[in-house]
């Protein structure tokens, strides 16, 4: 059983979460509140976002959730230093190195950026969403005076 789960028998008016949910979210709300239920029902926070997958910045973005965004464009800043130290000291892979390994290092950065953190991006986008929204509706609910479930 999940926090929302047990936290049904709450204060607050029955249907007032998901009506807060369905506000806050706009015209998607039924493809997030199923995806909420199905993570509730599997007890997996898995489910395969492809806009986050493919344009997970600006994805991050048109949901609101900057610190998401920061963290995410901050990990591609981190991997293009890291390609740039390679680049401009030879520090990640010694002027000494064989052509193969400078190719098998470049081929793991660019490996890492381009696939890891969009593959991240759309494996836990939909997760990272719902619990910012649940977050939001958590607090709104608070400040309203009730008691949020969960």
């Amino acid at each position: 059983m999940t926090d929302r789960q047990a936290g049904s028998a709450s204060s607050a008016a029955p249907g007032a979460e998901e009506a807060l949910f369905r506000e806050l979210v706009g015209r998607h709300a039924d493809y997030y509140l199923a995806i909420r239920r199905r993570m509730d029902q599997r007890d997996n926070d898995l489910v395969w976002n492809w806009w986050a997958f493919l344009l997970n910045v600006p994805w991050l973005l048109m949901k609101r959730m900057w610190g998401a965004a920061i963290a995410v464009t901050a990990a591609y800043a981190l991997f293009y230093a890291a390609y740039t130290e390679y680049i401009v000291t030879g520090i990640l892979v010694p002027s000494w190195a064989s052509p193969q390994a400078t190719a098998a290092a470049i081929a793991l950065l660019n490996l890492a950026q381009f696939v890891g953190v969009p593959l991240f991006c759309g494996l836990f986008g939909n997760k990272l969403y719902v619990t910012y929204v649940d977050a939001r509706v958590r607090a709104r609910l608070k400040a309203s005076g009730a008691t949020p479930a969960g």
